[in-house]
């Protein structure tokens, strides 16, 4: 389903692949414009900061910042356009017709009939003090939201038939609540990683458990609808590379959880399509792939893309990272280290 994500780079892209088609476009036109909030929050976890602006009808902005995935952490001012709540790093939405006492749940608002989406204006973050003392202030200048459904599997945005256009100018602001934790699936750590058995990139039935005995980084991908998927698969044969040079004491393996197919996204990586991933970005390291290894992201993975496992030698999990670039080899070394304290009589065999 998850995973974010928002370089530089990919904003580039999007806007100039846009630029063309931006002179015939009709500007948009505001259905409902204004919004009033009567309360706001800002709310910090492992996952970024969310200020959320709550109206008297209880309807609900909500500015979303991806740490993970790029998104701002100091003052300035940030575009919209070129984005996808898909791949956004600063992502905004609007949730309207929601059922009294309901909160905005992130990644979106399940509770509440309508979703905006924000793809048009700039937010300038005047103010951004994320201690527990502190406050977020987003001042939103000519932002116009979008009616659209968000897909629970890819997150991806797509605007109704005949959407509303809900047009808003204005600051919003609240003081910080610190959260532990953070919304990808964290509550594997510290349990036996479950097995699989599935076929590689060259159709060979490789079983997680055949593992057991090294430090094994498992990374869960999604195909090129994920940018940030993408970019993460360009540096893993590298980074594999770097963990087994970083120390001679333990083995390491690297096995990677393709989730599905490129486009049209409808199902699961096939033979051909792992085959291809592997041989486009030059990985020597199991592509697993098939309908087993969605069951098992959605039955046990961190819920998002692209992120990592690391699992002891005696195959226990003992992280979950997400994010672009969340893994490095000095992360693996550090679980080793914390793996000897509790195991003093493990020896590599």
């Amino acid at each position: 389903m998850y995973t974010y994500l928002f370089s530089i780079l990919w904003f580039s892209f999007a806007c100039s692949d846009k630029s063309e088609d931006a002179a015939t476009e009709e500007p948009l036109t505001c259905d409902t414009t204004g919004l009033d909030a009567v309360a706001g929050e800002a709310v910090v976890n492992d996952d970024g900061w969310f200020l959320t602006s709550t109206t008297a009808d209880g309807s609900h902005l909500s500015v979303q910042s991806w740490s993970n995935w790029g998104g701002p952490d100091s003052t300035g001012t940030y575009g919209l356009e070129g984005y996808n709540f898909q791949d956004c790093g600063l992502c905004l939405l609007l949730f309207t017709d929601c059922p009294e006492g309901a909160e905005p749940r992130l990644p979106f608002n399940t509770e509440c009939e309508t979703v905006y989406y924000a793809d048009q204006g700039s937010v300038e973050l005047s103010n951004i003090d994320l201690s527990e003392e502190g406050a977020v202030t987003a001042v939103l200048s000519d932002v116009f939201f979008t009616e659209v459904t968000v897909s629970a599997d890819d997150f991806v945005s797509t605007p109704v038939e005949d959407p509303d256009i809900w047009c808003v100018d204005g600051e919003y602001s609240g003081d910080v609540t610190i959260e532990e934790g953070s919304w990808s699936n964290s509550e594997m750590i510290g349990l036996p990683m479950p097995d699989l058995t599935a076929p590689d990139q060259n159709g060979n039935e490789v079983n997680l458990s055949d593992f057991q005995g090294t430090m094994l980084t498992l990374l869960f991908n999604a195909n090129d609808w994920c940018p940030y998927c993408v970019n993460e698969v360009a540096r893993a044969e590298a980074l594999w590379q770097e963990m087994n040079a970083a120390d001679e004491r333990y083995d390491v393996s690297f096995v990677e959880l393709l989730y599905d197919e490129p486009e049209p996204y409808e199902g699961p990586a096939s033979q051909e399509d792992a085959a291809a991933w592997a041989e486009e970005y030059g990985l020597t390291y199991p592509v697993l792939h098939g309908a087993d290894v969605q069951t098992y992201f959605d039955d046990n993975g961190p819920g998002a893309f692209p992120c990592y496992w690391i699992v002891d030698p005696l195959g226990q999990i003992r992280a979950v990272e997400c994010g672009q670039m969340s893994m490095t080899s000095a992360k693996v070394l550090e679980h080793f280290e914390s793996f000897l304290v509790e195991n003093p009589d493990w020896t590599r065999e």
